[in-house]
């Protein structure tokens, strides 16, 4: 099997090694460029692979961003999900972000290596059953219903946007961004700012233009 330069993306630093290691017995090759913090993230981008496995719940990494940068580019990196993960929200979000396998950290060895094997050959490894799982919560999500400037504040933060940033940018109070930041988290039942971005990505709140 000839090189393969592959970008994996996963916080927790034992099973980052535990991967690494997989990767290398799948291809003895492998040159691996490991991702645990957002500070690595730019480096990584600046990078062509021809391959990345990320967690897709990593602190302070807006995954969905991720992959959907790896899925355009030219040529794009195929991106294989290795997760925790058993929500359907996240499969979903995942297949938008235009990722091309998706795996549970309960599958084995010789599942990672058969999903590893497909993407390198320009395949997927996503099931039967994870379309249908998909395809029917995207059509069951009714979405949270959120006002003109609730909407504007969501897409702001799914910027970065500060507070204040938000305030001036509406040309309103920031004690109003407080509230309709307040209104947004409890519309998508977030519990923080990057959550509610998360969650307005994956119920397709968030503008595409922006």
């Amino acid at each position: 099997m000839p090189a393969c330069r592959i970008l994996l993306v996963e916080d927790h630093r034992l099973l980052a090694d535990s991967l690494a290691a997989l990767l290398r017995r799948w291809n003895a090759l492998a040159e691996i460029h490991a991702v645990h913090t957002a500070e690595n993230i730019p480096a990584a981008q600046s990078m062509q692979h021809d391959l990345a496995v990320l967690d897709w719940h990593v602190p302070g990494i807006d995954t969905a961003a991720l992959a959907i940068d790896l899925a355009e580019r030219d040529p794009p990196t195929p991106t294989l999900v290795v997760t925790g993960s058993q929500d359907v929200a996240d499969l979903s979000a995942a297949l938008d972000a235009g990722c091309a396998g998706f795996l549970h950290k309960t599958d084995t060895a010789d599942t990672l290596f058969a999903a590893l094997n497909a993407l390198v050959t320009g395949g997927t490894w996503i099931s039967a059953h994870q379309t249908r799982q998909a395809a029917a919560f995207r059509r069951g999500r009714a979405g949270p219903k959120l006002s003109e400037r609730q909407q504007a504040v969501l897409d702001l933060l799914s910027k970065g946007h500060s507070n204040v940033q938000i305030g001036q940018s509406l040309r309103i109070r920031t004690s109003t961004v407080k509230t309709h930041v307040a209104a947004v988290l409890a519309a998508v039942g977030a519990a923080n700012r990057a959550e509610a971005v998360y969650r307005g990505r994956a119920l397709g709140l968030i503008r595409s233009e922006d």
